[in-house]
């Protein structure tokens, strides 16, 4: 149900209380009710577990004691803290930005999508999928090498090409079995880590001999950098959160949490692994033998275990997330025979993607070694790295109000993430690197030339017009005319005399910083009344913001921001365009940022039946607008004019202006909220939850 075409606005308050958004567009608002949500995952299921199991695993179990042996217990320790410098700035990188969009389909994909547009999602979102797929690889070789130390007369090719085999038939079945099996292996691993940590007491406790730890290795199979190469993958599963957004309860909040606790228990993990695989053996044994770990813990058959369920569910959900990054990329028409890829079974399931991906898990086992594959991997994945700091680097440095992520980081976490991810590219293999280079840069120009229609906004528009006033022709012709993720305060001002400015230009000027403008234009006294000022933006399709200082308390002590929001029932629900109140949450976010005050939302009911649905309203409000994490809200039934005075007080109360402008109204408004108020109308272009 829409409003009234002419239902909104402080004009008619005083008979309908719907005082300050009108005219939503058509489409503009859900159906679904704010209340009306399924049980979702919360942060430990739906992030941190998964993550943490996609990190822990593989590499722990079968690489990280033979990388002791070579590089030594201060060179594995170093090598382990730089895989996770890289591994947690990207982290925080993806918690960051992942807090401030909703993330479609193809995880990375789409978080890079919507910042820089679907050329460089597109040209970053293939070797995306590549990385994913060859990690399905990555993963059979490590369960072969566990198989075969069972039975070493199997020979290698034929068991990796049955576990994939079994694999690929087990996920065209069921997608979900990786997914609920989880809980199983978590519990495998925890059994088998409590296993490999007793094994210590045959050393300490009389029956063995613990070995002194060589602090730098002799690095005689490998190179520091190879070593590194090779053991990278083992932090390649931060993505996990971010992939599972539209499954959680609370994304921005699972996310960060999830990620970073994940990451932060694989750090500790590892680091006390490389202690333990330095002490239960010489060097020369953790060489000769990449699974010794199954002889020094106290039951190796639990280890065992722990190997051949994490590789093998690791197997299934990288054959399962693979085919979702291709679907994605065909849903945009990125990859040939994209018509193809796009396709979905009724059930959902991306069944040709999928197929695809087999073919190429398959020829990727070509390689002939679990350690072939994962210098592979590794390489994709510090590309994926690369541009997910750069992304948030770029957004930092545009300083737009459009990127307020519930979760910030220093500017310097993505410059870090940057220069450690090129630096180890160039350093691993400089043609690799100048190869994957060159066919990123070809395949953005590709996409570039063949002008995709990207369905959202993003900040590229932005970067070239701060880097020159030429590139505001090429931001309107890629982001379309209309630029929500790009938008900034740009403030024409008219006024009749000089003396109009007094006490009122600071507060403009914070409208404006840091990003936005301030145009002042004087006109004559004669000129157009206030009604055809408002009548004049609306055909231009600008906003308006009218200031109403209180003539005693001016702006108080600049702490407190009321942001008035009308009554949205029966329906309570939230669409990418909010009726007439986009432009005030962005203003008034503007002023809290530049106040350091309080933001406080506020909305009267018609119906005391509506105040919990208003609550829940301004909950997922606060949450989807990316609003300060202290805002308050203040609901409450009866006529709008009527609550006024009965509200908190405010040093600036931001409301909705109606179409037809009615000063005695507004006057009053601001006798009875004792405060400056800032009346608003929306131009349609803003949006506050882009």
């Amino acid at each position: 149900m829409e409003h009234d075409a002419e239902g909104g606005g402080v004009a008619e308050a005083a008979e309908r209380a719907t005082v300050l958004q009108d005219d939503a567009e058509p489409g503009a608002r859900s159906t679904t009710p704010a209340g009306d949500r399924a049980r979702r995952l919360g942060t430990f299921q739906g992030v941190f577990r998964p993550t943490v199991l996609t990190i822990l695993g593989l590499m722990m179990y079968v690489r990280e004691g033979w990388v002791v042996g070579n590089a030594g217990l201060l060179g594995a320790v170093l090598l382990i803290l730089l895989t996770f410098v890289i591994t947690g700035t990207a982290a925080l990188a993806l918690s960051s930005v992942t807090t401030n969009i909703h993330v479609g389909p193809g995880g990375s994909f789409s978080i890079i999508s919507q910042s820089l547009g679907l050329e460089t999602g597109g040209s970053i979102g293939v070797p995306l999928y590549l990385g994913q797929a060859l990690s399905s690889a990555l993963y059979i070789y490590g369960f072969a090498e566990a198989w075969r130390y069972i039975f070493p007369g199997h020979p290698e090719l034929l068991v990796v090409y049955s576990v994939f085999a079994v694999a690929l038939a087990t996920t065209l079945v069921s997608t979900r079995l990786a997914f609920r099996l989880q809980g199983v292996v978590m519990a495998i691993i925890l059994i088998s880590t409590a296993s490999i940590v007793l094994g210590l007491t045959t050393l300490f406790g009389g029956d063995g001999a613990a070995h002194r730890p060589e602090l730098w290795g002799t690095f005689e199979d490998a190179g520091f950098w190879v070593l590194f190469a090779i053991f990278f993958p083992a932090g390649t599963g931060v993505q996990v959160g971010a992939s599972m957004s539209g499954a959680l309860e609370n994304p921005r909040k699972s996310i960060p949490r999830g990620t970073l606790a994940a990451v932060g228990t694989a750090l500790v993990v590892y680091l006390g692994m490389a202690v333990w695989y330095s002490v239960v053996a010489a060097p020369e044994a953790l060489r000769a033998n990449p699974l010794i770990v199954l002889e020094e813990a106290a039951v190796g058959e639990v280890v065992l275990a722990g190997i051949l369920a994490s590789t093998f569910t690791a197997t299934l959900s990288g054959l399962v997330a693979a085919p979702r990054v291709l679907q994605a990329l065909a849903e945009h028409d990125i990859v040939p025979r994209s018509g193809f890829f796009r396709q979905l079974t009724e059930d959902g399931e991306p069944r040709n993607a999928m197929l695809a991906t087999a073919v190429l898990v398959a020829a990727a086992m070509l390689l002939g070694s679990l350690n072939a594959v994962a210098q592979l991997i590794t390489m994709f994945f510090l590309l994926i790295y690369l541009t997910l700091n750069a992304v948030v680097a770029i957004e930092k440095a545009l300083g737009l109000v459009s990127f307020r992520p519930t979760f910030d980081i220093p500017f310097w976490v993505p410059v870090v993430g940057i220069v450690s991810c090129m630096l180890a590219l160039f350093i691993i293999s400089p043609m690799f690197a100048l190869v994957a280079l060159g066919f990123v840069l070809a395949l953005y120009i590709y996409l570039v030339a063949r002008r995709l229609e990207t369905p959202w906004q993003t900040v590229r528009s932005s970067i070239f017009v701060s880097l020159a006033d030429w590139a505001s022709k090429q931001a309107t012709r890629t982001a379309g005319a209309s630029n929500e993720r790009a938008w900034k305060p740009d403030l024409l001002v008219p006024v009749t005399s000089r003396g109009q400015l007094d006490g009122v230009f600071r507060f403009l000027r914070l409208l404006a910083e840091p990003k936005g403008s301030l145009k002042i234009v004087g006109i004559r006294p004669t000129e157009p009344t206030l009604q055809a000022f408002v009548d004049i933006a609306a055909r231009e399709e600008m906003g308006v913001a009218l200031l109403y200082e209180h003539p005693e308390a001016a702006f108080g002590q600049e702490r407190r921001i009321n942001v008035w929001i009308s009554d949205q029932s029966p329906e309570w629900g939230l669409g990418l365009r909010l009726p007439n109140l986009d432009l005030s949450l962005l203003l008034a976010y503007q002023v809290w940022r530049n106040w350091n005050a309080r933001l406080r939302l506020l909305t009267a009911c018609r119906e005391a039946s509506e105040i919990g649905n208003a609550h829940r309203y301004l909950d997922r409000l606060t949450e989807d607008a990316r609003l300060p994490g202290d805002t308050q809200h203040w609901v409450t039934a009866g006529a709008f004019l009527e609550k006024l005075a009965g509200a908190p007080e405010a040093d600036l109360s931001v409301l909705g202006l109606a179409r037809e402008v009615d000063k005695p109204i507004l006057e009053q408004i601001v006798h009875r909220t004792r405060s400056s108020c800032l009346f608003v109308r929306d131009s349609g272009h803003e949006s506050a939850l882009a």
